[in-house]
């Protein structure tokens, strides 16, 4: 994998993929980022894959990537972004294989600009990058995010933390191959932008980094399917004592427990007994 030393810091880079919709780069910081490359190469990514420092990723060529993905009217437009980040007054970027000091990197705004007018269904960004929380949130808006219809940002950390490494891999990119591969499924087998955040929120301690979720969405659309945990033909014959007095529905990803049931029941597929 190729490496570019920036500020005193090997960075290990490398885009996956060869083709749409999905844009996976994985900048990898001081590690590689192994652990993503089997799962990416299974899903439609474009790919574009540098072997020496004469083909490393430039600041032009990334941007014309995310203007790429984001041009076409396709049903999901994600871009996936793992590697080091850079945060000052003016904003975040994402820093490439020639940023010198952080702020010739590529511009999360511009980034949030191109995916905000795409016309794709679903524009969805996966940053785990330092301090990538502050995507989504113009300076000129203070703590408010500015995201069309449709757009989701899920991010390692918030504006002020450390996207941070363990056993030299990304805790974020570690679980979110982890709620890829299954972890984040709900019960008929769908994992959506939504059920990855909770996996991995939910995965970390109260004091490490948080990751930070944003979204502006009628409805999350499915990433990948799974086979389900149990098959929905099997899932309507669950029997539910009625007096047992709670209200029990299973939703997508938990079940939700009310103290009592609506007037007149509950008008579902699920048996009461």
């Amino acid at each position: 994998m190729p490496v570019s030393k920036i500020n005193g810091v090997n960075i290990n880079w490398r885009v996956i993929g060869d083709r749409g919709p999905w844009v996976a780069m994985t900048t990898g910081g001081r590690r590689g980022h192994d652990e993503f490359i089997p799962l990416a190469e299974k899903i439609d990514v474009k790919q574009v894959t540098a072997v020496d420092a004469t083909t490393a990723i430039s600041r032009k060529q990334l941007k014309e990537d995310v203007i790429s993905l984001f041009t076409d009217d396709s049903e999901i437009a994600l871009f996936y972004f793992a590697g080091h980040g850079h945060v000052e007054d003016a904003g975040g970027y994402l820093v490439t294989s020639d940023c010198t000091d952080g702020d010739d990197g590529l511009s999360l705004e511009e980034v949030l600009g191109f995916a905000n007018d795409s016309k794709a269904k679903n524009k969805i960004l996966i940053l785990d990058s330092c301090y990538s929380g502050v995507a989504g949130t113009p300076k000129s808006l203070g703590d408010k995010a500015l995201l069309s219809e449709g757009m989701t940002i899920l991010t390692a950390s918030s504006k002020d933390q450390y996207a941070q490494e363990a056993n030299g891999s990304g805790v974020f990119t570690s679980l979110l191959v982890d709620a890829l591969n299954g972890g984040a499924a709900n019960l008929l087998g769908d994992i959506t932008p939504g059920s990855i955040y909770a996996h991995i929120d939910q995965s970390l301690g109260a004091w490490e980094q948080r990751p930070i979720f944003k979204t502006n969405v009628k409805a999350f659309t499915s990433l990948r399917k799974v086979a389900p945990p149990i098959q929905l033909s099997d899932l309507k014959q669950i029997s539910i004592p009625r007096q047992s007095r709670g209200f029990y529905c299973l939703s997508a990803s938990k079940a939700l427990v009310t103290r009592e049931p609506p007037e007149g029941g509950y008008n579902s597929n699920f048996i009461w007994s």
